[in-house]
């Protein structure tokens, strides 16, 4: 689970899913034959305890910005390292 906002309003992620539709035939002459059409949804609680589908856009995960600079600081230390290691070697 994961905090987020939704349109400014506060919920949990929970998970993604995944919804179908269907598209009958066009009734126009050669038009398109139909077909399903899918797309990715969120599923969230909101504070109050609601849970809603909610489009994949209007979501924003508020701990990506923190996890995102802690990949990049083990990143540029890893890199360091193998610097280091690599110059041994030569």
């Amino acid at each position: 689970m994961r905090l987020c906002t939704i349109d400014g309003r506060r919920a949990i992620f929970h998970c993604w899913e995944s919804i179908s539709e269907i598209i009958p035939p066009s009734p126009m002459r050669d038009g398109h034959s139909g077909g399903i059409i899918e797309y990715p949804a969120a599923i969230v609680e909101y504070e109050n305890g609601a849970i809603a589908s909610v489009p994949v856009k209007n979501i924003f995960f508020a701990d990506t910005q923190k996890v995102m600079c802690n990949l990049a600081v083990k990143e540029s230390k890893w890199k360091s390292k193998a610097e280091k290691l690599m110059a041994e070697y030569d």
